[in-house]
């Protein structure tokens, strides 16, 4: 019953967010998300969000995600991370990479980079498509970070239920590993 209750809640609060994106165009952080047009979550067959405050500086944050050979140290979702410029050190306007995700390989490229603030890349896998957007939005002496994610395509279309859940359980993960290892401090690249 609780569960079903959460289920709820959680669609609910979906629901919500997507009808002021359509009034007013913005996100929770007041920063317009920059959607590509066909992978807005009005379109989009598969979209989540998870926000969790995290007691580190966004800059701390900010180098954990930048830094994606580092993901699979820390996030059991994520494996064999390469990026396909062989001078990048970490991801930055137009960086591409490939990845695995839950065992899908994955290939994307930065389209948003405000340093500090926020990283988006778009999401292409076999049938399907997507963007991810992260949020830090510094909050008395720490950070709400937040991740949004729209997928489409044959795939996503498909396995709408599962693909969901699925996204819902890896984007959580991956912002409590997140918070683990940024309240420890910098990555070792920093050092």
């Amino acid at each position: 019953m609780c569960i079903v209750f959460l289920r709820a809640a959680f669609d609910l609060s979906k629901a919500l967010l997507v009808m002021l994106r359509q009034e007013t165009g913005m996100s929770s952080a007041h920063l317009p998300v920059p959607w590509p047009p066909d992978l807005t979550p009005e379109k989009a067959p598969v979209y989540n969000f998870h926000e969790l405050y995290i007691s580190a500086s966004p800059a701390i944050i900010w180098h954990w995600l930048i830094y994606v050979q580092l993901w699979s140290r820390y996030n059991p979702y994520l494996s064999d991370i390469i990026l396909l410029d062989p001078a990048a050190t970490e991801l930055m306007l137009g960086t591409s990479f490939q990845w695995r995700r839950s065992n899908y390989t994955l290939l994307s490229t930065v389209t948003d980079y405000l340093p500090y603030a926020r990283i988006g890349w778009r999401v292409e896998g076999l049938w399907l498509d997507g963007f991810q957007e992260w949020l830090l939005m510094e909050d008395s002496g720490g950070c709400l970070v937040r991740v949004e994610e729209t997928l489409s395509g044959f795939v996503p279309r498909l396995l709408h239920r599962s693909m969901s859940h699925g996204l819902e359980v890896v984007q959580h993960e991956w912002l409590k590993s997140l918070r683990r290892v940024s309240e420890n401090g910098p990555p070792p690249v920093l050092f």
